[in-house]
């Protein structure tokens, strides 16, 4: 009785879990950017479907989550690297490749392309009347492929 009890709190707290929904203001175009070597640079659009600005950060790293961005490496420069994002309007992040690393020429590089979006702060008369608020950031991760040329040839 005792482990079927167990069992359905476990249940019901997954269910509930599952039933808040999640809302991202900004949206990305497409799934992966794909950097041909010979290119000077790559244009990532972004997309704000809500009523209000959101702000952006970018950056791109090797993939290791537990690194501080300011200390990572990359051939790459993100511009601009932090971005306001107006209410129903569209923002063009330019992803240059600096050349500062020797890369592979015999195969790809594989680095991600992340995204953080930071809705904006209530209004006065919001705070007013609700005294707090909670704000959700969310963060998006990408693949960035850095191709050789031969490969479009």
């Amino acid at each position: 009785m005792l482990k079927k009890t167990r069992l359905f709190f476990t249940a019901l707290f997954f269910t509930a879990l599952c039933a808040f929904s999640a809302n991202a203001n900004v949206i990305i175009t497409g799934t992966r950017v794909i950097y041909p070597a010979g290119q000077k640079n790559v244009i990532v659009k972004l997309e704000n479907n809500d009523d209000s600005a959101a702000l952006v950060q970018a950056w791109i790293d090797n993939g290791n989550p537990n690194a501080d961005p300011k200390y990572t490496k990359t051939p790459f420069v993100i511009t601009p690297p932090v971005a306001r994002v107006e209410a129903k309007s569209g923002q063009s992040l330019r992803i240059t490749f600096t050349g500062s690393e020797p890369l592979p020429d015999d195969r790809e590089s594989l680095f991600y392309f992340n995204l953080l979006d930071i809705p904006p702060k209530p209004d006065a008369e919001f705070l007013a009347k609700h005294g707090s608020f909670y704000a959700n950031c969310y963060s998006f991760t990408f693949e960035v492929v850095l191709s050789p040329c031969e490969t479009f040839a």
